[in-house]
């Protein structure tokens, strides 16, 4: 993004959060290793950089050396942005999930979250809350 907008310190920060997470995500999914994402942030950036001058050049009439130039001056190592300042803002902070207030149980005489025919029927509301039928 740095190429091609002009980007203030808090933007580039937000735009590669955004990146950083997205991959992440994939480690969370049980998909990727955190060394792939990290692979996969390194290379996408390497095939933006390859592509980018030429692109830019046919589609927009830029000039393809000043593109390389702000390209080389963009580039960034992935493997650093962990011990980042933008890594470490507080915006970015997740916040722990809300303990529920009490645990939803089965109608009582339920076996299995059936209801026999003597069990009065329930059903939960939109706020999970269990009434009667």
């Amino acid at each position: 993004l740095d190429v091609i907008l002009i980007l203030t310190p808090e933007q580039r920060c937000t735009a590669r959060m955004l990146d950083w997470s997205v991959s992440y995500a994939r480690t969370v999914a049980g998909v990727h290793y955190p060394d792939d994402n990290l692979a996969g942030l390194t290379v996408g950036q390497g095939i933006l950089a390859q592509i980018l001058p030429d692109y830019l050049e046919r589609n927009y009439n830029a000039d393809k050396h000043i593109v390389k130039k702000k390209i080389e001056k963009a580039m960034f190592d992935w493997n650093e942005f962990v011990d980042s300042d933008c890594y470490k803002e507080q915006r970015f902070k997740a916040v722990p999930a809300a303990e529920p207030e009490q645990c939803l149980l089965p109608p009582t005489g339920s076996k299995g979250g059936k209801s026999s025919k003597s069990d009065k029927s329930s059903k939960l509301d939109k706020s999970g809350v269990t009434a009667e039928l």
